[in-house]
């Protein structure tokens, strides 16, 4: 599990240019929970349950009939995602739906047929709407837009190519039509070269057109190049945004790590399944608006690496010549681009 870095400890044994780098981002997030009062339709006490938290761990439900479907190569059977996220220094027993540590559940919505069409054919670039309720009371408190996206690839400077993720104020009434943007998650062009980057926003765009313009952003996330499969912790980090004095540098204020199988059943999970489970640290003191925007680039992180099946792959059908099994091994970033490595094996010519 990711190891908690609180703020104060990474402030105090930092370099003087860090914490001069860090202080107006971590300043700003407390702001933000003021600013987040001022937004139509959001109250801070929707998520009053994270305000104290800074760890907390993610886990998404396992659909077998998608498992199944996967596994045997007929990957046509796409179900809507569905994620609990618990207290994570509860003990293992409260993390369970329903039980004490349980605080909220995300759901991707959609059930009609054009629905399944469009996350069968453009999985996982899909335009998808997500709520997010209260596990308590099982009310909405904020939803997640994710408008579609033409490919994978940040190469291209067309906005239409590049990941944006909208966190969405409004309450069960008003419905996410009636709701205002809290935070984003963009993707930079080029998508952060070779290791994969993604901008945290509070609060709407402060340009014409849903840009940010020039604003720095309240955090930055960063990854790996590689991303592993099956028992490898795959760990993504919550950065704090260069300050404007020279020789500034990012400072580290939390992670996101999904995490690899750690026991039997749970590389049977992995092996036959893209149901995951994460570990989330991020600055106790920051906003809740702050908090609801990362998990949302958790969930991001899920859908834009993890979202492709199980680590292994199987055709039944497969003719002389043809791969009958496949297991992905890890994953190479290029610019918003995914190249899979994988272990293949071919039915022989002869039946």
């Amino acid at each position: 599990m990711a190891q908690v870095v609180p703020v104060e400890a990474a402030v105090v044994t930092a370099e003087p240019a860090k914490v001069e780098a860090a202080a107006p981002v971590v300043a700003a997030a407390v702001v933000g929970a003021a600013a987040g009062a001022a937004i139509a339709g959001w109250s801070d006490a929707n998520l009053a349950s994270l305000v104290p938290l800074d760890t907390l761990n993610i886990q998404q439900e396992v659909n077998v009939l998608e498992a199944v479907a996967d596994a045997v190569g007929f990957g046509c059977c796409e179900q809507p995602n569905v994620y609990h996220v618990y207290d994570g220094k509860a003990d293992a027993a409260s993390q369970k739906p329903g039980e004490a540590a349980h605080l909220l559940t995300i759901k991707e919505e959609g059930n009609e047929c054009k629905d399944m069409v469009c996350r069968v054919c453009f999985n996982p670039f899909h335009t998808m709407t997500l709520q997010v309720t209260d596990a308590k009371t099982t009310e909405p408190v904020f939803w997640i837009d994710r408008p579609f996206r033409c490919c994978g690839c940040a190469y291209l400077c067309c906005s239409c190519c590049l990941q944006e993720w909208n966190v969405m104020s409004g309450s069960s009434a008003q419905g996410i039509e009636g709701s205002s943007m809290i935070g984003s998650l963009r993707q930079p062009i080029c998508g952060g070269g070779c290791f994969p980057r993604f901008n945290i926003f509070d609060g709407p765009p402060s340009v014409a057109g849903g840009s940010y313009g020039d604003k720095t952003p309240a955090m930055i996330i960063r990854g790996p190049h590689f991303i592993g499969e099956l028992c490898c912790d795959v760990n993504f980090r919550l950065m704090a945004p260069k300050g404007p004095e020279p020789g500034a540098e990012e400072v580290q204020l939390g992670n996101i790590t999904k995490l690899g199988a750690k026991d039997g059943m749970g590389a049977l999970k992995e092996l036959l399944t893209d149901a995951d489970t994460f570990a989330m640290t991020v600055p106790h003191d920051a906003s809740v608006t702050t908090k609801a925007t990362a998990i949302t680039g958790l969930v991001l992180l899920d859908y834009y690496f993890f979202e492709s099946g199980g680590a292994l792959e199987c055709n039944p059908l497969a003719g002389p010549g043809e791969t009958y099994c496949k297991l992905n091994v890890c994953t190479e970033y290029y610019c918003g681009t995914l190249v899979p490595w994988t272990i293949s094996c071919k039915k022989g010519e002869s039946n």
